[in-house]
């Protein structure tokens, strides 16, 4: 995923968006119509300063459209725990450590939903998956940048099963990772509790 910011007001299609609001909006016409599914629109100032998130694709389309603004990296932290299973992901910086989000979600239907919104120049999206009945658990990170021209560029992509319990750590996690993912450790145990609270609502890695 990724964040376009136009440089300046592109005309109507801004300009009806209340400050603060995002609408989803086919970015092929300029009047600012609601789409299901389109681009994601929010006005950050005045209408003059806004960012557009979604698919990357799509996203290159607008700032086809809307030349000389600045792509960024773009991800969510999501997720939480069902009855049986729990998957949830986080964002994290480069070096592993908590960012602070640029929007937190607090209205609406929240239970294992998308619950912060992060971006920057390089993210690094940190998830693990729980099989509460089989204690079968999988973790995962990916840490991403998207270039000048609006293309993600993965620098680092890590997937393995991590295991869940010891009987000689007296109960304590036990996972071993490979040096060029061991800075994300923090991470990963945070993450690793936020899918196991059922029905999350909360944000657990964010400064």
């Amino acid at each position: 995923m990724m964040e376009y910011i136009i440089p300046n007001n592109p005309g109507e299609i801004i300009s009806q968006i209340p400050l603060g609001e995002s609408w989803h909006v086919d970015p092929f016409r300029p009047d600012g119509a609601e789409m299901p599914g389109g681009l994601r629109v929010k006005a950050l100032a005045g209408g003059k300063v806004t960012a557009v998130q979604g698919d990357p694709d799509a996203v290159r389309t607008f700032a086809d459209r809307f030349p000389g603004g600045q792509f960024r990296a773009a991800a969510f932290e999501r997720g939480g725990a069902m009855t049986s299973w729990g998957e949830a992901e986080v964002v994290a910086g480069p070096d592993g450590q908590p960012l602070r989000p640029v929007y937190v979600r607090t209205r609406g239907h929240r239970a294992c939903e998308k619950h912060a919104f992060f971006v920057g120049r390089a993210l690094a999206q940190v998830g693990v998956y729980r099989h509460f009945r089989t204690g079968a658990e999988n973790a995962w990170v990916r840490l991403f940048t998207v270039d000048p021209n609006g293309e993600e560029r993965v620098i680092l992509r890590w997937e393995d099963d991590i295991f869940v319990y010891s009987r000689r750590s007296g109960g304590t996690l036990v996972f071993s990772l490979p040096g060029e993912v061991a800075r994300f450790a923090d991470a990963i145990v945070t993450v690793r509790e936020k899918a196991g609270v059922y029905h999350c609502r909360d944000v657990f890695y964010a400064l």
